[in-house]
């Protein structure tokens, strides 16, 4: 159980894992996410979180007492 957790470690820390899911994590923000049928503007998913009203978000996510 040791060698498996740490062939896993390894393959985690690996350059080539982490620049495949860094690469991955940039493709799939940068996907076309919503076209405007009015001005014909495509949207990525990246846009459409910045573009979020935060009172939508606030109404989503409600505040959590601490």
């Amino acid at each position: 159980m040791k060698a498996l957790k740490c062939d896993l470690n390894k393959s985690m820390l690996n350059i080539g894992y982490v620049g495949a899911v860094l690469l991955t994590t940039l493709l799939c923000f940068t996907a076309k996410a919503y076209t405007d049928p009015n001005t014909a503007k495509i949207y990525t998913v990246f846009e459409c979180i910045a573009k979020l009203d935060n009172s939508f978000l606030l109404m989503i996510i409600p505040s959590v007492p601490i």
